[in-house]
């Protein structure tokens, strides 16, 4: 079994535990403090990340709800998609 499919595995077993309304932050949170191996580095930890991010992007709120504020070109680019209706 591979990093990737021992994370993946781990990370099933969190979803299944989270409540089926789970907000995306819940569920950074409860990724982030089940993380399964040792260390956070190396090979393991790669792998951990790649299919975390996997599983967050089917969660992932929309761009203009991000947790950061719009930064200027993302909200001249927003005022402008505005003005073109």
């Amino acid at each position: 079994m591979s990093w990737s499919d021992t994370s993946r595995s781990y990370i099933q077993k969190i979803h299944d535990g989270l409540p089926v309304d789970a907000t995306f932050e819940q569920r950074v949170k409860a990724l982030r403090d089940g993380y399964p191996f040792s260390m956070r580095r190396g090979w393991a930890y790669k792998a951990w990340l790649g299919e975390q991010r996997r599983y967050l992007a089917k969660y992932a709120p929309k761009t203009d709800t991000k947790r950061f504020p719009l930064t200027p070109l993302e909200l001249a680019i927003a005022s402008h998609d505005k003005q073109k209706g």
